[in-house]
């Protein structure tokens, strides 16, 4: 609003000083043309009675005329620069006002937008909050419900139960204590990504091993899953590469239906080697592909009951990636999903 009103004042300025130049530029002419015939009169009848001579008052006239012909122009010329000058800078003014109008509109339009950006990304980050919350205490509130629940069986009626009995529920407090684990494991790897603090710790080993190490922890309930590995070494920091597996492994189970089956094979190619992770279930949307890979992003195919924080592949994708290999989805033929996990087949440095 003050730049509008410093602009319009500007403007009535301008024209103003250009309306009294105009003015005055058809004053002055008029004012000096009367003077000089009145001076040329007066000085014509004083020097008649004075001068006899026709030839000398001659002479005297045209000297007297150009004299002041001369005085005359040279004030016009002073004058009329004087007005032209005091016009210019008006219109270099008005020009001047004109162009810092434009600026100033320039920079509210790039500050608008970076206001808009600022709320898009507030928003965005209050949703992920928002959906960071919500996931992580689902996550946290059914072991640990499981948990206390066990304990105070044991607590109270440990005594009363058979080995067998009391070996299935140490069992179940083991596999829930695990999921808390790795739960806060990974929000703990999220920070350090975030933070950049996360560093791998390489060593030359069986990929092979690892998978089917990885495959054995997880529990694929009424899954057929097939393992088919190959003799492999890589350089890995084993316990990502695992939780990586794992991860995959759990995604499949979890987002299928009960009874499908579920593939994790292995492929060497060249320099490299490829760990796939098929199943059967409804497969991920061409649009999704990458987004699923996003923190705290699941498919939109996903049921809103099923587990997950939200985290797993994106860290995934993280864990391989500071491996130098990639991680991507595609479809399974015949439908379904495939997971492909790859990386190089050797050492990153060499002795």
């Amino acid at each position: 609003m003050a730049g509008g009103k410093i602009t319009v004042t500007a403007h009535h300025d301008a024209h103003g000083q250009h309306d009294r130049w105009t003015s005055r530029a058809w004053r002055v002419p008029l004012a000096y043309a009367v003077v000089a015939t009145g001076w040329i009169y007066i000085s014509d009848r004083a020097l008649v009675g004075v001068v006899t001579d026709e030839s000398l008052f001659l002479r005297w006239s045209i000297i007297k005329g150009l004299a002041f012909v001369f005085v005359t122009t040279a004030l016009l010329y002073v004058l009329i620069r004087r007005d032209f000058v005091r016009a210019d800078l008006s219109l270099d003014v008005l020009a001047l006002d004109t162009e810092q109008e434009h600026r100033v509109a320039e920079a509210l339009r790039r500050t608008l937008a970076l206001q808009q950006q600022a709320n898009e990304e507030l928003t965005q980050v209050a949703a992920l909050r928002d959906r960071f919350l919500t996931a992580v205490s689902h996550e946290l509130r059914t072991p640990l419900t499981v948990v206390q629940g066990l304990s105070e069986l044991l607590r109270r009626f440990g005594d009363r139960l058979d080995v067998a009995e009391r070996t299935q529920m140490l069992d179940r407090l083991d596999a829930n204590a695990r999921q808390l684990s790795l739960l806060l494991e990974d929000l703990l790897d999220l920070n350090r990504l975030n933070a950049g603090r996360l560093v791998i710790q390489a060593e030359r080993r069986d990929l092979g091993v690892l998978v089917v190490e990885a495959v054995a922890e997880v529990d694929v309930g009424g899954h057929a899953c097939t393992v088919e590995t190959v003799a492999c070494e890589v350089d890995v920091e084993p316990s990502k590469i695992r939780r990586v597996l794992v991860n995959l492994v759990r995604n499949a189970v979890v987002h299928t239906p009960p009874g499908t089956p579920i593939t994790v094979s292995m492929r060497a190619r060249g320099g490299t080697v490829q760990v796939r992770c098929s199943d059967s279930g409804s497969g991920v949307a061409d649009g999704q592909k990458s987004r699923i890979f996003a923190p705290f992003e699941q498919g939109d195919s996903l049921q809103t009951h099923q587990p997950g924080t939200g985290i797993g592949l994106s860290l995934a994708k993280e864990f391989v990636r500071l491996h130098d290999g990639q991680l991507w989805v595609e479809d399974t033929p015949g439908g379904g999903a495939t997971f492909i996990m790859e990386l190089p087949r050797v050492a990153r440095t060499e002795v």
